[in-house]
């Protein structure tokens, strides 16, 4: 069971839901951790004698084939003999390198459990250079150094206990030198992207500011993020700098998210449960110790620079880790406790299980929505009579969904639910398309000073965009305002374009012919 475990938070075997190559993993990854769940509390609370722990053996060897089948698959994508749909080199089944770069980083210390005999030390090596060199490949600044630090931690606390110690800390101390050499390589070559950070940075310092000690609360980044980043890019006037913008769901580290949500209460309160963590495995002994302190500072690292807990393995790494203690906190519980719990667990699997078969069906629909308005926007009627019935309730609290829906609404012709589907949805998840959509609902509305306002609350979000620009342009065209559309057509063709396309070049040419007859 545990092997489908793994499988499933490393490959999407669902295709089928919007976001799949992220969503497609956390439903398997759910589905059959639920069901393992019920499976494992089943076993014991029909055969007492049954011993849990000895499940846990045999985890090391399923993480680090997830390793290899992935670090496989990359491979197979940078020779060109399986397909990669994506703008990268390899993606694997991932969304953007990301995925990668933190699944091989999270399993990299489970090689280290494989084996109990002197031949770990060998094995890790081996997965540090096959890992390297495919973070290298794929461009993961953070992913490199992640594996080296992880790597360091491990040869630190081994490297006296091997016999062939000079040769093994040679190997090791030439390898991370060239890990580490290779990174400032990839800073300078990604100069764009360590810009674009910066600004995530400054912009989640602000809202930090704004509300130090408790944030913004749960979901507070994604609903207040877009709008303090076009406060911040009111102020600026380098279009290198503008042209970095774009709609950011998540501040590229987890500390900062924490920040951001909860304040520096909270983020004292992950830091005090870290230190807690790495107090207790000081505590274990041999290599196990070694083990948890190669995980803890994997986790650790690669969060304060991305964003691992947006994808499964990280989670179930961290659930393998803690498990063991928490078997052996309830190992000596009485029966009658030890039934008490199978039964909740079981309980709690079972309603886990018709939980996500209720979000993976209400996924499939809105799926099934947007390749419907992408093919045939008159759609949208039909849409809104047949599926929302079936959606509406699993989904009510899915920003995305209710942007979807308000989508649905517009092409329908009913604004005034249109645009509370719109806002309720920027109440939850702020964003650049809402933005744009709640425009358009109040332009169809004629309510021409409220379009205009978001239009440009719009703009300033993505300054890299001109569609913004473009609906302002034919806002002041509808009410006959010359003077303001010659002011933005003239911004609107001034405005480097950061992706050529047939509807960016439309939208110029459409600019370039009106201004001429004004």
């Amino acid at each position: 069971m545990f092997g489908i475990i793994c499988i499933t938070a490393s490959f999407s075997l669902v295709h089928v839901v919007p976001e799949w190559e992220i969503v497609g993993k956390w439903i398997g990854f759910l589905s059959s951790l639920s069901f393992s769940l019920i499976l494992l509390f089943s076993i014991r609370l029909f055969c007492p004698e049954h011993q849990l722990l000895k499940y846990f053996k045999s985890f090391p060897l399923y993480f680090t084939s997830a390793n290899i089948a992935v670090a496989i698959y990359c491979i197979l994508q940078i020779i060109g003999v399986c397909n990669n749909n994506s703008l990268y080199k390899a993606v694997a089944d991932f969304d953007n390198p990301t995925g990668v770069a933190s699944l091989l980083c999270v399993t990299f210390p489970f090689a280290f459990r494989i084996v109990e005999n002197r031949s770990r030390n060998i094995i890790t090596v081996v997965f540090f250079i096959i890992d390297s060199i495919i973070l290298y490949i794929i461009k993961s600044r953070t992913g490199l150094i992640t594996l080296s630090l992880s790597f360091a931690v491990g040869l630190i606390l081994e490297i006296n206990k091997t016999k062939a110690k000079g040769y093994l800390l040679t190997l090791s101390i030439v390898l991370l030198l060239i890990t580490s050499a290779s990174i400032p390589y990839l800073f300078f070559n990604k100069t764009a992207s360590t810009k674009g950070r910066m600004v995530i940075v400054d912009t989640c310092l602000q809202m930090i500011t704004d509300r130090p000690l408790f944030g913004h609360g749960i979901h507070g980044f994604g609903r207040e993020y877009m709008h303090y980043q076009a406060e911040y890019f009111k102020t600026i006037e380098d279009n290198n700098i503008l042209m970095l913008s774009d709609n950011v769901s998540h501040p590229l580290s987890e500390y900062l998210l924490i920040s951001v949500n909860y304040g520096l209460f909270g983020l004292l309160i992950v830091l005090a449960l870290i230190v807690l963590a790495i107090k207790r495995a000081f505590k274990k002994k041999g290599h196990f110790r070694t083990f948890l302190l190669m995980e803890i500072c994997t986790i650790c690292i690669f969060s304060l620079f991305s964003y691992p807990f947006r994808y499964p393995m990280t989670t179930l790494a961290l659930l393998c880790c803690i498990a063991p203690w928490l078997f052996k906190i309830i190992k000596d519980l009485p029966q009658f406790y030890w039934k008490v719990l199978s039964i909740f667990a079981i309980i709690t699997g079972i309603v886990f299980l018709v939980i996500i078969g209720n979000w993976y069906m209400a996924l499939t629909k809105c799926k099934e929505i947007t390749d419907k308005l992408n093919t045939d926007t008159t759609s949208a009627i039909e849409i809104k009579h047949d599926i929302f019935p079936l959606t509406d309730k699993p989904m009510s609290l899915s920003p995305r969904y209710l942007y979807s829906r308000a989508v649905v609404n517009y092409y329908a012709e009913d604004y005034v639910q249109a645009l509370l589907d719109a806002h309720n949805s920027s109440n939850m998840l702020s964003s650049y398309n809402t933005e744009l959509l709640i425009g358009n609902i109040h332009q169809k509305m004629s309510n021409y000073d409220d379009a205009e306002i978001h239009y440009w609350e719009a703009a300033y979000m993505c300054p890299s965009k001109i569609m913004p620009l473009y609906r302002l342009f034919k806002l002041y065209e509808e009410q006959g305002d010359t003077v303001n559309m010659v002011n933005i057509g003239h911004k609107l063709l001034d405005k480097p374009v950061k992706v050529h396309s047939r509807d960016t070049r439309a939208m110029r040419l459409d600019v370039r012919r009106k201004l001429l007859y004004l």
